[in-house]
């Protein structure tokens, strides 16, 4: 088997996070949606105030959820709360006002950095941005901490619920996703013309939160011996473990690497050199613990299962998901009609078994994660990893569906 290209890689990442943050926006998410769907409102009418739009409307929106993520952050010392002599002690001689007021300033380094990017690439206007962000700051306040950690992310996922088929769709039609069932030249894109302009954003202010993480020494160091104190770990979860070691080690240390980002060309998002260039060098800094690591033409069974469950939730658990004899208004059909559009083939009996797989798996990883993220209440620094994320990632494996009996045949 010849070697994976580093863009297929950073492309099924990028999926993955997709469609963690779809399932958690929305299969588990109940009071937040509130919370998201009066942010958009707000921030739709603040634009529109401006006379904003197009293009531009999509960056000084980016920038408005970059700039409150980092202002609606917290203290990391308010876990200590929450999971008493968990966090590391502070240095003698510190004390945690002085540590809080270390972490106020790394936050405005890191709000500096994200407007300098945005204005320099993007031709941000800081000043509209710093405007719309101070309007909106009073009310989001209030907001349950599961709201306001990685808003920009949770918001994204709550403009554009269909995010992890139409990134799938379009990193297939620019040769990043290379599939003979799942072509390009037959795929048919769905997406609106705000879709990947705005994707493009997330994947820099990703980028972004891990150059911020280095160049602030808020890193922590990847320790090995960590490792081997987890029981149980199978030799495919090490390997991960160990990939994602690496990786820290090279973008701390390579000379290309060091002190440096990506950033995004929203003027070539439809030119596949470029996307394919693009995708390899993110792969180049970082390396995502997927919640699903199936094969490429294993994504749209399981993608078309998140569907079904998010469909039957909207709809309130009323219609049908799947009927042998008779599936035509059915839940699972409708899926198979949305991918059929696109130039996807995938019959209602195999979504609906899909389906199964995820509940067993994918959306019990989601469930427990938000449920860790509510008990801690806490929404810490935007440049920080997700510790949920991350001490969560080592047992995913544990998370697998149930062996299905054969049918019996005739």
């Amino acid at each position: 088997m010849g070697r994976i290209p580093a863009s297929r890689t950073a492309g099924l990442d990028l999926v993955d996070k997709l469609f963690f943050n779809q399932i958690l926006v929305h299969c588990i998410f109940t009071e937040e949606l509130c919370w998201l769907l009066d942010l958009n409102e707000d921030l739709e009418r603040e634009l529109k105030q401006r006379s904003i739009s197009g293009l531009r409307q999509q960056i000084v929106s980016h920038a408005v959820l970059c700039m409150m993520e980092a202002e609606l952050s917290e203290s990391l010392m308010l876990l200590n709360d929450v999971f008493p002599g968990k966090l590391p002690r502070l240095p003698d001689g510190i004390s945690i006002e002085q540590y809080e007021s270390v972490e106020t300033y790394h936050k405005h380094v890191f709000q500096g950095i994200v407007l300098a990017v945005l204005s320099k690439v993007h031709h941000c206007d800081i000043q509209l941005v710093v405007q719309i962000t101070n309007t909106l700051l009073p009310k989001y306040a209030k907001a349950p901490a599961t709201v306001r950690y990685r808003l920009v992310e949770r918001m994204f996922s709550f403009e554009f619920m269909g995010a992890p088929f139409d990134c799938f769709i379009w990193l297939c039609k620019m040769g990043v996703l290379k599939s003979d069932k799942h072509a390009g030249r037959t795929l048919t894109a769905k997406y609106s013309t705000n879709f990947l302009p705005r994707l493009a954003l997330l994947c820099e202010y990703d980028m972004l939160r891990g150059y911020c993480r280095r160049a602030g020494k808020r890193e922590v160091p990847p320790n090995i011996e960590e490792i081997g104190k987890i029981r149980k770990l199978s030799r495919k979860t090490i390997r991960l473990l160990l990939d994602q070691i690496a990786k820290v080690m090279d973008v701390n240390n390579m000379p290309d690497l060091k002190n440096s980002f990506p950033v995004a060309q929203l003027d070539k998002l439809e030119d596949p050199a470029s996307i394919q260039d693009f995708f390899k060098r993110l792969n180049s800094y970082a390396v995502r613990f997927r919640v699903f690591r199936g094969s490429l033409a294993s994504w749209v069974g399981m993608l078309c299962g998140g569907s079904v469950e998010i469909l039957h939730r909207l709809d309130g658990r009323k219609t049908a998901i799947f009927v042998n004899d008779f599936n035509a208004e059915t839940l699972t059909e409708r899926v198979r009609k949305g991918m059929s559009a696109r130039g996807i083939e995938i019959t209602a009996r195999v979504i609906y078994d899909r389906h199964r797989d995820f509940k067993e798996s994918t959306l019990r990883i989601v469930e427990q994660y938000y449920r860790m993220h509510f008990a801690a209440n806490v929404a810490i620094s935007p440049d920080l990893e997700d510790m949920a994320y991350g001490g969560l990632a080592p047992h995913f494996e544990l998370f697998k569906p149930s062996p299905r009996r054969k049918e019996k045949t005739a």
